[in-house]
C-alpha cells in the first residue's frame, strides 16, 4: 500500500488533548497506514511537555516544535510523497491556509467560532456539526470495577481536584488545595479527594511539591483518562479549563475555584496577553483587568459561556487552604445545588459523530 501521511497544525494541549488525540485514535481505526505529523505552533499556554504527549497518540510518526513548524509553513519545500490534506486544529487558521496553498494540497478545519473561515476545502463547525470534545466524551464506557481495583478506590464519597494542567498554575494550586484537604479532613472525617496529576506537568515538578508522605485519605493519580476519575466522583473542584466541559458532559456537580494570589501567572488571550506582558506597566494592568473582572463578573468557565449563565459556581479571590476547603465543604453539603446542575447538564445537545465525519473527509483525498 501506498504510503500516506496527514499533517495536522494545532497549539494549546486543550486542543491537543481534546481535538488531535480523539482524530487520530479515529483515523488508526479506519486507515492505520496514514502517517500523522503534527505541527505544534507558539502557544501561550504551551507546557512544554506537547510533543512528548503527542508521540503516545496513535500513527503519529513525526512532532514538529513551534519554529520547526513555522519553518515547514514559510519555506520548505513540498514532501514526496505529498500529504493528503492539512488538519486546521488549533492555532491561527492563516498557517493552515498558508501551507496549504504553497503544497497545493487541500486544507480542511474543525472550528468553535461561528465566525465562517474562508480558503478551506471544507469546515466543520461546532455550533453545526457537532462537538469534538463531546464526541470522545460520548463514546465512552467507564470501567470503574476495574479502575477502583487499580487504584484501591472503593468508596461513593470521593471529591476530585483538578488543579491544572499548566506548571505556573500548578505550583500555585497545587500547594494550597493540597493543605484545603486537610482542613477539609479535620471538619469531616469522611473526606476523600483525588488529586489527578495532569501529563503536561513534569514528573519532577510533581516530586518537588509533593509531600514526602501521603495520608490514606488524599490519592494523587498520575497519566490516567480524566473521564474515568470523574466517573469515580461525587463531584468536581477544579480552576478554568477544557476539563471542565467533560465533568459536565459526565453529568457531575461542578465547583471553580479562581486564585489570584499570583498575577504573575494569569493569563490574558490576544491583545491583552500581549499587554499585560509590557515591562513595568504589565503588571499594573493586569492588576486594573481582574479589579474589572471582579466588578463586572463575565462567565470564566467554559461550561458558564456555554449555557451564558452562572449554572456552575464560580469563585475569584486572593485564597487560603482554610477558605478553599470552607467552600469545598460547604458544596460538598449542598445537595440541592448538586442536583440542580444535573439537571441542567442532561439539557447540553451532543451532535455525535463530527470526529468520524472529519475522518471521512480526511480519506476523501487517499
Amino acid at each position: 500500500m501506498t504510503e500516506k501521511e496527514l499533517y495536522i497544525q494545532t497549539n494549546s494541549p486543550g486542543e491537543l488533548s481534546h481535538w488531535v488525540k480523539p482524530i487520530t485514535e479515529t483515523l488508526y481505526k479506519h486507515a492505520a497506514h496514514i502517517k500523522v505529523n503534527i505541527l505544534l505552533l507558539p502557544c501561550q499556554y504551551a507546557t512544554g511537555q506537547e510533543e512528548h504527549l503527542a508521540k503516545t497518540f496513535p500513527n503519529v510518526h513525526k512532532v514538529y516544535l513551534p519554529k520547526q513548524s513555522l519553518k515547514i509553513i514559510f519555506t520548505e519545500k513540498k514532501p514526496t510523497p505529498p500529504p493528503l490534506c492539512i488538519l486546521h486544529l488549533g492555532g491561527d487558521p492563516f498557517y493552515t491556509k498558508k501551507l496549504a496553498k504553497r503544497w497545493q494540497c487541500p486544507a480542511i478545519a474543525y472550528s468553535e467560532s461561528q465566525r465562517k473561515l474562508s480558503g478551506y476545502k471544507k469546515v466543520f463547525y461546532k455550533n453545526t456539526d457537532g462537538d469534538l470534545m463531546a464526541d470522545s466524551i460520548l463514546s465512552f464506557s467507564g470501567k470503574n470495577d476495574e479502575l477502583r481495583k487499580k487504584y484501591g478506590l472503593y468508596k461513593n464519597n470521593y471529591t476530585l481536584i483538578f488543579t491544572g494542567s499548566r506548571p505556573q498554575h500548578f505550583k500555585l494550586a497545587f500547594p494550597l488545595f493540597l493543605e484545603a484537604i486537610h482542613q477539609c479532613k479535620k471538619k469531616d472525617p469522611n473526606f476523600e479527594a483525588i488529586l489527578p496529576i495532569s501529563p503536561y506537568i513534569p514528573k519532577s515538578l510533581f516530586s518537588k511539591l509533593s509531600p514526602s508522605q501521603v495520608p490514606s485519605y488524599i490519592h494523587f493519580i498520575q497519566d490516567e483518562n480524566s473521564l474515568n476519575l470523574i466517573n469515580l466522583s461525587q463531584f468536581v473542584i477544579s480552576i478554568p479549563g477544557t476539563n471542565n466541559m467533560e465533568v459536565i458532559y459526565l453529568n457531575t456537580p461542578l465547583m471553580i475555584l479562581i486564585p489570584i494570589n499570583n498575577l504573575k501567572i494569569l493569563i490574558f488571550d490576544g491583545t491583552l496577553g500581549l499587554i499585560t506582558h509590557i515591562p513595568f506597566i504589565g503588571s499594573l494592568i493586569k492588576w486594573i483587568l481582574i479589579h474589572f473582572i471582579l466588578k463586572k463578573k463575565p462567565y470564566l468557565s467554559l461550561p458558564n459561556q456555554k449555557f451564558q449563565k452562572k449554572v456552575v459556581p464560580e469563585i475569584i479571590e486572593v485564597f487560603t487552604s482554610e477558605r478553599i476547603a470552607e467552600y469545598i465543604l460547604s458544596f460538598k453539603n449542598d445537595k440541592s445545588n448538586q442536583k440542580k446542575q444535573k439537571e441542567y447538564f442532561k439539557k447540553i445537545q451532543k451532535k455525535p459523530n463530527v470526529c468520524k465525519k472529519i475522518v471521512q473527509e480526511i480519506l476523501k483525498y487517499q
